[in-house]
This record gives C-alpha cells, sequence and structure tokens, in this order.
C-alpha cells in the first residue's frame, strides 16, 4: 500500500471523526480533493473494499437526523442536567450515544467550534479553574493569535484556539462589540495587499486549461450523477453516447453553438 493511499484511508476516517458521523462519500471526496488525498473512488479501485466496511472498520455512526441549532442547544441543555453546566465534549459524546441528538461533532460543525456552541447555550466558558476571563486575558488571547496568525480572522483564531484552553471568539467579540474594536486595542497590523499577478504570452491559458480539465473530469461526473436526480449514470453515457469522454465533447460543442 503506497503512502499517499495509506493517509488517505485515515484522512477519511480523521475526517468522519470530525464531523461525528459517516459522511456521504461526494462530501468526502470533495474535502479529499481540496486537501491533496485520495477520493473514495481512487481507495475502492485500489482495495477493493466498499463505503460501508470503512465505516464499520472505523466504527464510526452514521449521519443522524437534520437538526438545527435549536435542537443542538437543547440537547446540550439535557447533558448539563446530567453532567453539570461544565461538561466537556467527551462527556457530551458519551452521553449522546444511541440518542436521536446531534452528535459532538455535528454540533461544533454548527457552531464553528465546541466552546462556541455552549456560549450559544449559556453555559459559562469550559476551562479549566472555572473563573470567567477578565477583559485584559481576552486581549492577551488575541494578542497571542496575533503572533501566529497577524490580523487573524475567526477561523484562523479557531485554529488556534483549539490547540489550548483560550477564550472562545464569541467571548471576545460579545465583550468588545466586535473583532475588529479589539484589533485595534492590541495594535493588529492589516495584511499588506498582494498585487495580482500578471501573465505573459498567455501562460493565463494553461491554468485555465487545467481548470477546466479537472472540473469536467470522470471523477467530478460521477461525484455530481450521484447527487443529481435523474441525471444519466456513466454507464448510461456508454449505453446511449458511446461513452463518457465521446458524450462529453457532444455535449461541449453543443455549448457552443449556444
Amino acid at each position: 500500500m503506497n503512502n499517499k493511499l495509506s493517509e488517505s484511508i485515515q484522512e477519511m476516517k480523521r475526517y468522519a471523526e470530525s464531523i461525528g458521523y459517516w459522511p456521504a462519500k461526494t462530501d468526502y471526496n470533495y474535502h479529499a480533493k481540496q486537501n491533496g488525498f485520495y477520493t473514495f473512488q481512487a481507495i475502492e479501485y485500489h482495495t477493493k473494499r466498499n463505503w460501508e466496511s470503512y465505516r464499520l472498520e472505523f466504527g464510526i455512526p452514521k449521519k443522524r437526523g437534520n437538526f438545527t441549532k435549536d435542537n443542538a442547544i437543547e440537547a446540550m441543555k439535557l447533558a448539563a442536567k446530567e453532567f453539570g453546566e461544565g461538561f466537556n465534549r467527551k462527556e457530551y459524546t458519551e452521553f449522546s450515544k444511541d440518542k436521536n441528538i446531534p452528535s459532538s461533532g455535528q454540533i461544533r460543525v454548527m457552531f464553528g467550534g465546541w466552546n462556541d456552541a455552549r456560549e450559544a447555550a449559556g453555559f459559562h466558558d469550559n476551562i479549566t479553574w472555572g473563573n470567567r476571563f477578565t477583559d485584559e486575558e481576552l486581549l492577551e488571547a488575541a494578542r497571542q493569535c496575533n503572533t501566529v496568525f497577524p490580523n487573524f480572522t475567526d477561523e484562523e483564531y479557531r485554529e488556534w484556539q483549539n490547540k489550548e484552553i483560550h477564550p472562545n471568539i464569541e467571548t471576545i467579540r460579545r465583550r468588545f462589540g466586535s473583532i475588529n474594536v479589539v484589533k485595534k486595542k492590541i495594535g493588529a497590523t492589516e495584511r499588506e495587499a498582494k498585487s495580482p499577478p500578471k501573465f505573459a504570452n498567455g501562460e493565463w491559458m494553461a491554468y485555465l486549461l487545467s481548470f477546466i480539465s479537472d472540473q469536467l473530469a470522470y471523477s467530478k461526473y460521477l461525484a455530481w450523477s450521484e447527487k443529481k436526480e435523474g441525471a444519466p449514470s456513466i454507464r448510461a453515457l456508454r449505453d446511449n453516447a458511446g461513452g463518457y469522454d465521446i458524450a462529453l465533447r457532444k455535449a461541449i460543442e453543443n455549448f457552443k453553438q449556444k
């Protein structure tokens, strides 16, 4: 098994664990392409194993019902009755097993972070010593993040915050009114705007052709057709047009005439 294949299988597990349930193939494939891993079709080709067999091996639950943020907050309040308001994500994960309530992964995705979800549910910051943060502690957290991510975005703050115990960004925003106010207080400088690249001798064409090739790839159509109701399968294209590539060329010619 080559390194990329092994890493892609592990990424499939890690991704499922991060969202709290076994994803649709199309969702995982999109994530894989964005991050340089094999799509599931490539994994299946090399390992001859189906999607469900990996779910069972990893012990990942199937996706639960479609929940709202209100459902998530209500579920967290139920967990608080059992563990107290200071419950952590591990305790909630155990509490939510075999219940028709959002998983901890689903909640994190809904709110952008576990601590953000706790804030939305009205719980105190989940920190080991149980005290609220002072204004200076909030500003110091912003300063520390700013040394790693100058003029940080919300997503960059959350990435930094998750590595250790720090106040979440919603706490900071509510305390000072906005993150821009905080950035001014700590003297965060704006990022230098990059000049758009210039392309000589039609170099842009190579990039555009690469983009078109990627977007019209066999795997892209396969993923799209699985989600698009009524779309012809690859087999249907082969039977009716002689194959995907032939059908694609005919479609492009038809498009050019419009």
